[in-house]
């Protein structure tokens, strides 16, 4: 009963100090594999057990977040050797590896998401929510990437394609409600809409000002 406990407890230990790495935690990561010495009287066993931890976090972390990858051997031969590093190291270590595994992923996804909103920005199916999904990512993470990268919404940036896209067809002679439609836009309401706020004028007094014969 009593090796079932500590199994358990062992067990719980790597969970939580794994989930602590993949938020990059390195302050309660590092509290964690404290509470083994002060948990155990026997320092040879905790700094054995806490180096067993890390190495099989890095393992779980291996296999659950994609493009993370640590050497678990290697890292397991310089924490048995001589002069390991301190836990503290290897934790910091393995933030930052994970730090710069979600900044990659993070901007992956946004162009992800930026590709496939340029390549169907004149489908009226078009949402934010299918570019997310598309993306990999929740519409709040989606809407954080853009705010981020292009310095608006991702509705902004859509409206910003199909109202530009929208000119070369008014320069065509297209009709302002037939252009609505050819670019996406639900209703030619909200094409208006989009286009004076960009424009600071309806589609109809830039295809006058700006279209011979408009």
């Amino acid at each position: 009963m009593r090796q079932w406990n500590i199994l358990n407890n062992t067990m719980q230990k790597l969970k939580v100090l794994t989930a602590l790495i993949e938020k990059e935690d390195k302050r309660g990561a590092i509290s964690l594999l404290k509470d083994i010495h002060r948990e155990n009287a026997c320092s040879g066993y905790a700094f054995a057990l806490e180096k067993i931890l890390l190495i099989e976090a890095t393992k779980e972390l291996n296999d659950k977040v994609r493009g993370f990858y640590i050497n678990p051997e290697e890292l397991k031969t310089a924490l048995f050797s001589e002069n390991p590093p301190a836990a503290e190291d290897v934790v910091k270590k393995l933030c930052i590896a994970m730090k710069r595994q979600a900044s990659t992923q993070r901007v992956n996804a946004y162009k992800k998401a930026q590709e496939y909103i340029n390549r169907h920005l004149t489908d009226n199916q078009l949402t934010t929510l299918r570019a997310a999904e598309y993306a990999g990512v929740t519409q709040s993470t989606l809407a954080k990437l853009f705010s981020r990268n292009a310095g608006v919404t991702p509705g902004c940036y859509l409206n910003k394609l199909r109202v530009e896209k929208s000119m070369e067809y008014l320069k065509e002679g297209l009709s302002v409600e037939k252009t609505s439609l050819k670019v996406g836009f639900s209703s030619c309401e909200t094409y208006i809409r989009a286009f004076k706020k960009l424009m600071g004028k309806t589609p109809g007094d830039w295809k006058r000002n700006n279209v011979k014969g408009g």
